[in-house]
C-alpha cells in the first residue's frame, strides 16, 4: 500500500507543468505531489480511509503538506517520506511545516520517519543508467548516490523505531475521546464516555511502567498495594500514611446511618479526622468489608475457613511453574450489588477483580482483568501497582518479572476530566524509570513499603482531577453528595 515511485507519466507532468491536481502553484508550474497527492485525495474526498487505514506504513517520495496531514488523519502506523513539499504560496517554513507533522503524528502515536537513504530515478532514455541526481522539483535536490541499493524498490523502508510503551495508554486515551459512546452511571448520575475490550501489555524488562505524561502518585501506589498485600481491611493504615484516596466509602456507610439518626453528625473531614485519632472509633467505623485485601489473603469459606489467595499463587508455582490455575479473584457476588443481602451489599466498587500470573521461561508475568476503569485518574494508578505487585511475585517465586498485561471491560473518560485528558495527551512520554525490590524479600509477607526502590523517575507536573466515588451500592442522597462534592 503506498506511492514507492515515480512513473514516466510524473516525470512529464514535472517538467512540463501539465499536471493539475488541486492548483497549488509551486515555482510558477502547477504540479502534483508525485503521484500521491491524487491517491490521497482520491481517498480523502470519498470519505473512504479504509484503504489507507489497512496500511501499517505509507511509503511516500515526495509528499506536499496537505499529503502528511491526511496521512496523519486517515489513521496510518508509520509514514516514510524523502523530503515535504514546501507549498510556497503559503508562506511557510518546510523546518515549521515538519515540526508541525510531527506534533500532529505525536497525538495519533504515529511514527513519521524521514528516509535519510538515497533516490534513485530512472533516466527517461532506457539506454542510460540510473542517475545519480536530478532536479525532480526546482527547489528540492536529490543527494548523489554513495551505493547502489540492493532493493527491487527505489526506496526501501528502513527500520521500524519501537515507540515507547506509555503510548498504549495515550492511544487509548485519544481513542476513547474520539470514538467514546456516552454512558451515565446509575448509583450517582455521573457521565461517562466509554469503549468496551481494550488491552496494553508492558515488558518490565524495558522499565517500570509509571506514567510520565503526568506525575503519578507513587507514595499512594505502594502504601494501597501494601494494605492489599497485607490483607487489611480498615483505611486507618492509609489515613495515618496520609493516602486519602480510600476515604470516601466508609464514609458514605457512615453517611447512611447518621441520615437515619443512627449516629453522630459528621462531615467527612471531621469522620478522617476522627479515623487518624480516635483507635476504637477506627475500629468501628474504617473497617472496609471484603475489600481487595481480605478478598486476595481471607477469602470467606465454608466451616468458617478462609483462602489465603494469594499465598497459593505463590506456593503453587514455586511448586509448578507451569501451571494454569495462578489465579487470585475479588470478585464474590455474595456480597456484590442485588446479588447480595441488602445489609450485606458492598457500598464501593470492586474495579480490578481478577488477576493471573504465569511463568515461561523463568520470567513471571501478571495479567489483569479490570471490569471497570477511569482511565485518567485510576488506570494511572492501577499500572503501576499491579506493575509493582508482578515485581514482587516473580521475586517471591524465585522468577524474574515478564509482562505486565491489562485488559479492561468498560474503561472511560469522566465528563468533567476532558480539559485534565487534552493537556495530558500534548505531552511527550519520559525515559520509563526503574524498580528494585529489595534481596531480602524472599516471600509475600517479607515485604514492606520500604524494599520497592523507584529510580530515575522524571515525569510532568501533576494534572488534578475530581475523583468521582462511584460503585457500590449507593442511594439518592449519595448520588446528591457525589455530585455536590465534585462541584465543589
Amino acid at each position: 500500500m503506498g506511492y514507492n515511485g515515480p512513473t514516466e507519466g510524473d516525470y512529464h507532468c514535472i517538467e512540463h507543468g501539465c499536471a493539475k491536481v488541486d492548483g497549488d502553484p509551486i515555482t510558477g508550474k502547477l504540479v502534483r505531489c508525485r503521484g500521491a497527492h491524487a491517491e490521497i485525495n482520491a481517498i480523502i474526498n470519498a470519505q473512504d480511509t479504509t484503504r489507507l487505514r489497512g496500511a501499517t506504513c505509507y511509503t511516500v517520495l515526495l509528499p506536499c503538506y496537505d499529503c502528511m496531514k491526511a496521512l496523519n488523519n486517515a489513521g496510518i502506523k508509520e509514514i516514510v517520506y524523502y523530503e515535504i513539499y514546501e507549498r510556497l504560496q503559503t508562506g511557510g517554513e518546510k523546518v515549521e511545516e515538519e515540526n508541525e507533522i510531527w506534533e500532529l503524528a505525536r497525538k495519533r502515536g504515529i511514527i513519521v520517519r524521514k528516509y535519510g537513504g538515497t533516490l534513485l530515478i530512472d533516466s527517461d532514455n532506457e539506454s542510460e543508467p540510473k542517475k545519480t541526481k536530478k532536479e525532480i522539483y526546482n527547489n528540492v535536490p536529490v543527494q548523489p548516490l554513495q551505493q547502489e541499493q540492493e532493493s527491487c524498490c527505489d526506496l526501501p523502508i528502513p527500520k521500524t523505531q519501537k515507540k515507547h510503551p506509555e503510548y498504549q495508554y495515550l492511544d487509548l486515551m485519544q481513542e476513547i475521546v474520539d470514538k467514546g459512546i456516552v454512558q451515565t452511571d446509575a448509583g450517582t448520575g455521573v457521565k461517562t464516555y466509554s469503549l468496551f475490550g481494550k488491552q496494553m501489555r508492558f515488558d518490565l524488562s524495558e522499565g517500570f511502567p509509571l506514567l510520565t505524561t503526568k506525575k503519578v502518585y507513587w507514595k499512594g501506589v505502594l502504601e494501597e498495594l501494601y494494605w492489599f498485600l497485607s490483607g487489611q481491611s480498615n483505611i486507618k493504615y492509609l489515613v495515618d500514611k496520609n493516602v486519602h484516596i480510600w476515604d470516601d466509602y466508609p464514609y458514605k456507610i457512615y453517611r447512611e446511618k447518621m441520615l437515619k439518626g443512627e449516629l453522630p453528625q459528621l462531615e467527612k473531614d471531621e469522620f478522617i479526622k476522627k479515623i487518624a485519632e480516635d483507635y476504637e472509633f477506627a475500629e468501628k467505623f474504617g473497617e472496609l468489608k471484603n475489600i481487595y485485601g481480605e478478598m486476595w489473603r481471607r477469602w470467606p469459606a465454608k466451616r468458617g475457613r478462609t483462602v489465603d489467595q494469594v499465598q497459593w499463587v505463590v506456593d503453587e508455582l514455586k511448586k509448578d511453574p507451569d501451571a494454569h490455575n495462578a489465579l487470585v479473584n475479588s470478585w464474590n457476588p455474595e456480597y456484590l450489588y442485588n446479588m447480595a443481602l441488602p445489609e450485606d451489599a458492598l457500598r464501593f466498587p470492586i474495579c480490578h477483580n481478577m488477576y493471573q500470573c504465569n511463568v515461561k521461561d523463568g520470567k513471571l508475568s501478571l495479567h489483569l482483568y479490570q471490569r471497570s476503569a477511569d482511565i485518567f485518574l485510576g488506570v494511572p494508578f492501577n499500572i503501576g501497582s499491579y506493575a509493582l505487585l508482578t515485581h514482587i511475585l516473580a521475586k517471591a517465586t524465585g522468577n524474574e518479572p515478564g509482562d505486565f498485561i491489562h485488559t479492561f471491560g468498560d474503561v472511560h473518560i469522566y465528563e468533567n476530566h476532558f480539559d485534565q485528558v487534552k493537556e495530558q495527551l500534548a505531552r511527550e512520554p519520559m525515559p520509563l524509570p526503574t524498580l528494585k525490590i529489595d534481596p531480602e524479600v524472599e516471600g509475600i509477607d517479607d515485604f514492606l513499603p520500604e524494599h520497592a526502590k523507584l529510580e530515575n523517575y522524571e515525569a510532568h507536573p501533576s494534572i488534578k482531577a475530581e475523583l468521582s466515588a462511584t460503585g457500590g451500592v449507593a442511594n439518592d442522597d449519595w448520588k446528591k453528595f457525589v455530585k455536590k462534592d465534585n462541584q465543589q
